[in-house]
C-alpha cells in the first residue's frame, strides 16, 4: 500500500471510528447489559476494522460495525462457554491430578487455538477430525 492509500485508509479508520465508537460502544451495552464487555469488544471491532483492507468500501458503517461486533461477540461467547466446560472438568478432578494454574492458563490457550481452528474448518472436515480424534 502506498503512502498515500495508507494515509486515505488511516483517515477514514479515523473518521469511522470518531464518529461511530460512542454509537457502537452504546449499542452494544444495551445487547450485552454489561459496560465492561461493551468496551471489549468495541475495542475487538475496531481492532479487526483497522487490519481490514475494506474500508474504502463501507457503504454503511453501522451495518458494517454491528456485523463485526456480532462475530465478535460470538467469539466471546465461545471463548467464555470453552473456559467454563473446561472449569467445570477441572473442578471434579482430585486436588493432586489437577493442572497447576500455569498449566490451567496454557491449557485452556491451547483449547481456544484449536477451537477456533476448528472453526474455520468446512462442518464435514471438522466433523470427520472429531469423530477421528475424540469419538472412540
Amino acid at each position: 500500500m502506498s503512502d498515500r492509500a495508507t494515509t486515505t485508509a488511516s483517515l477514514t479508520f479515523e473518521s469511522l471510528y470518531g464518529t461511530h465508537h460512542g454509537w457502537l460502544k452504546s449499542w452494544l451495552t444495551r445487547k450485552l447489559q454489561s459496560a465492561f464487555d461493551a468496551d471489549d469488544i468495541a475495542q475487538d471491532t475496531f481492532l479487526r476494522v483497522m487490519s481490514s483492507e475494506t474500508l474504502s468500501t463501507i457503504r454503511d458503517p453501522r451495518s458494517f460495525l454491528c456485523t463485526i461486533a456480532k462475530r465478535v461477540m460470538v467469539d466471546l461467547f465461545r471463548r467464555n462457554a470453552l473456559e467454563k466446560a473446561y472449569l467445570e472438568m477441572l473442578a471434579l478432578m482430585p486436588e493432586g491430578v489437577a493442572p497447576s494454574p500455569e498449566e490451567r492458563e496454557s491449557q485452556l490457550e491451547t483449547l481456544q487455538l484449536v477451537d477456533s481452528m476448528l472453526d474455520g474448518l468446512n462442518g464435514k472436515t471438522r466433523e470427520a477430525f472429531l469423530l477421528r480424534n475424540w469419538m472412540a
